[in-house]
């Protein structure tokens, strides 16, 4: 059941994502949360993207920093991907990369797609 429900909210904020509903996603989001239901890396990577997408990557970069500090779903290169993404096309690179884009500190090497350059 919680399985079901886990894939189902995923697809959801996905679609919201895609919809450019980011607050829908966070709503889906917290509702997930309240009823018990442990978000994967995917659920959170979809909610990123959601971010991304409407060019809101401080809240992007909170949930990677939420993932960091939890012990139980830790970022992957999709998730440092995604953030790299969001932050390129809102036009928020500059010289100094932001405090999340360090991926060996946190244990995630980058692969060739998160650190490709364009």
């Amino acid at each position: 059941m919680r399985r079901a429900a886990l894939s189902s909210r995923s697809t959801l904020i996905g679609i919201c994502a895609r919809s450019g509903l980011p607050d829908r996603a966070a709503e889906i989001f917290e509702q997930m949360l309240a009823s018990g239901v442990a978000p994967s890396v995917d659920v959170h990577n979809a909610l990123m993207d959601a971010y991304g997408k409407a060019f809101q990557v401080s809240r992007a970069v909170n949930v990677l920093d939420d993932m960091r500090k939890s012990k139980n779903t830790l970022p992957d290169h999709i998730s440092y991907g995604t953030i790299f993404h969001a932050a390129g096309q809102a036009g928020a690179c500059t010289r100094r990369p932001p405090r999340c884009w360090d991926e060996r500190a946190q244990g995630t090497h980058p692969s060739r797609l998160s650190s490709r350059r364009r």
